[in-house]
């Protein structure tokens, strides 16, 4: 299964959101769908919408890979809102990945914090199973405690 990373950005803000799928048409679909009816999650994006309209947004495909591990999209996924600018001074929410690059064993972890996924990370890390870095495993935590989650 392939892995699409996205970019949606608005021509006239230059705000960029970058997003990940196995299926760009479905997704970028569903992200139309959710502006169109006024609950796309990103207020951000959902406000230039109602603004400046759907002919202000571009759909762009940014890289496409036959294969990677999960904590490698993860990071690329890091990467690239680092390299768009996509959190601080676009669409993206800033607690959409929480990461650590490196933790004193050299190791990183990557986690996608929303819904489902954050609750099976809790569980995880609850039960010891991962990350096995106690650094990270208690940055992690103190996150879900700071967030009330």
């Amino acid at each position: 299964m392939s892995i699409i990373f996205y970019c949606i950005k608005n021509e006239i803000t230059g705000k960029k959101y970058i997003g990940k799928t196995n299926n760009f048409k479905r997704r970028i679909s569903q992200h139309k769908t959710f502006l169109k009816h006024g609950c796309h999650t990103s207020k951000k994006m959902q406000f230039d919408y109602d603004e400046y309209g759907i002919e202000s947004f571009d759909f762009i495909v940014l890289e496409e890979h036959e294969k990677m591990f999960y904590d490698e999209e993860r990071k690329r996924e890091c990467e690239l809102f680092k390299i768009h600018d996509s959190k601080v001074n676009g669409y993206n929410h800033i607690n959409d990945v929480i990461s650590t690059d490196a933790d004193e064993n050299g190791e990183g972890f990557y986690a996608h914090i929303r819904g489902v996924e954050f609750i099976r990370l809790k569980s995880f890390l609850v039960q010891n199973q991962i990350p096995k870095s106690e650094f990270t495993r208690q940055a992690i935590l103190e996150k879900i405690e700071r967030d009330g989650i």
